[in-house]
């Protein structure tokens, strides 16, 4: 083979581009939790929001700390420019959502970004180099499947809620359509 035909092999990604990635994520979080927070109907949602606002704040300071211990400037690599696009582009749709709705756009909007931060934060941790970078990125990634499985059990309950409000209009449309009859 031609020496100017072989692979190069290296690393993409360093612990300093892990620890950037965590945090634009996390900062995407708290945005989309804060939207929710300023306008939300449901009590349950709201509390949810918050929790996730919460966590990332947390998720933050720990990649913040770490960052200071091991000397770290955190740094972000190309991908930060498309996986920020991609999370701000579901912020943006949240915030053009206004009423009662804002709640069931939320909790789809967490569906679809809890299971991209849960799916990076699995590989951030396997390609990180510091067993310490490794932790935090695991750690992080269970912390928003824990999120996840919550919202899968909002979105739930909305969907029982929805079929419950559906069966009840047609209970009703059925009981004046017969009093129409007679």
């Amino acid at each position: 083979r031609d020496s100017g035909t072989m692979g190069v092999t290296g690393k993409w990604l360093t612990d300093a581009n892990v620890l950037a990635l965590l945090t634009t994520m996390s900062a995407k979080q708290i945005a989309a939790a804060d939207i929710e927070l300023q306008a939300w109907h449901s009590d349950t949602v709201r509390a949810f929001a918050a929790s996730i606002a919460r966590d990332q704040a947390a998720l933050q300071h720990s990649v913040d700390s770490l960052a200071g211990r091991l000397h770290l400037a955190p740094v972000a690599p190309a991908l930060a420019g498309t996986l920020t696009a991609t999370m701000q582009a579901s912020i943006d749709s949240l915030q053009q959502v206004r009423g009662a709705p804002l709640d069931r756009a939320f909790i789809r909007q967490q569906l679809a970004t809890q299971s991209l931060m849960s799916n990076y934060a699995e590989q951030l941790a396997a390609v990180a180099e510091q067993p310490e970078v490794q932790a935090l990125s695991a750690s992080a990634a269970a912390r928003v499947r824990a999120q996840l499985t919550q919202a899968q059990a909002l979105n739930g309950m909305f969907s029982r809620a929805d079929s419950l409000g559906a069966a009840g209009s047609a209970d009703s449309a059925a009981k004046r359509a017969a009093r129409h009859t007679h």
